[in-house]
């Protein structure tokens, strides 16, 4: 304990401290578990409880770069105070980062969701003059504009026809993307 503190390395001390008096507090001499109290009390003014809930249990959590394990997509543990960066990640699913503040002797919670990451893309198809048109993508009649609809991610062709005329239009659309036309 003391030398993690003198290391300035306080959760690993206030860990160490919190054991120690745990343990062996009821028959330390005195003048020990006062210091080592003080010490405690010391440095439960420069740390704070950080809660992590995520959505998904088995998602990889990393507290400020480092991996954190999950128990019931849940983790509590002790951090310095001052603001932190929590990252939770999941294959098929967007990352999420949040940037939680953490008071000294104080208790900050967050619950990171993650949304399952889109496997199409989104078009929304508008035809500036109000004319009565149809919207074919890939030669398919989709129905008339405005038109909004999800669409395989690529190279697409949007067409638009009416009875007097015809336009059409290459386009590609990532995976999640959504293309104005």
């Amino acid at each position: 304990a003391n030398a993690a503190y003198e290391l300035k390395d306080t959760i690993a001390a206030y860990e160490a401290y919190k054991a120690l008096l745990n343990e062996f507090g009821s028959t330390m001499p005195k003048p020990k578990k006062d210091a080592a109290q003080k010490r405690l009390s010391e440095l439960e003014d420069v740390t704070g409880e950080l809660v992590v809930a995520v959505s998904e249990a088995d998602a990889v959590l990393e507290i400020d770069g480092k991996a954190a394990k999950l128990e019931a997509g849940k983790i509590s543990l002790r951090v310095s105070a001052g603001p932190h960066k929590v990252r939770a990640t999941k294959a098929g699913f967007i990352a999420n980062e949040q940037f939680p503040a953490v008071p000294g002797k104080g208790k900050t919670e967050t619950t990171i969701k993650l949304e399952a990451e889109s496997k199409v893309a989104r078009v929304t198809v508008k035809e500036k003059s109000g004319e009565a048109v149809r919207v074919l993508i890939d030669g398919v009649d989709v129905g008339p504009a405005p038109y909004t609809g999800d669409v395989e991610p690529g190279e697409r062709e949007i067409a638009l026809r009416s009875t007097t005329r015809g336009v059409s239009n290459r386009i590609t659309v990532g995976k999640g993307e959504t293309k104005e036309i």
